[in-house]
C-alpha cells in the first residue's frame, strides 16, 4: 500500500458507554439518562450498547451554535 499513510489519530465509529462518558465529560448515570431520554441514539450489537461518535459530534456541534446564538 505504497503512498497511503494511515491516519495518526482516528476515533472509533463506536464506542463504549464509559469510554463515550469519558470523551463527554460526564458519567455513565447522565449518559444513561440522554440515552435514556432519546438525546443520544445507540447501536446494539450482541449483548453490547455502544454509541455512535457521529452523535456524540452532533452533541458538541449543537454546544457550540447555541453558545454562538447567544
Amino acid at each position: 500500500m505504497a503512498g497511503r499513510e494511515p491516519a495518526p489519530y482516528a476515533l472509533p465509529r463506536l464506542m463504549s458507554i464509559p469510554s463515550t462518558a469519558q470523551m463527554l465529560g460526564t458519567g455513565t448515570t447522565l449518559l444513561f439518562h440522554l440515552i435514556m431520554s432519546h438525546h443520544i441514539a445507540t447501536v446494539r450489537l450482541g449483548r453490547r450498547t455502544l454509541v455512535p461518535i457521529e452523535k456524540v459530534e452532533r452533541i458538541f456541534a449543537s454546544a457550540g451554535s447555541e453558545k454562538a446564538a447567544s
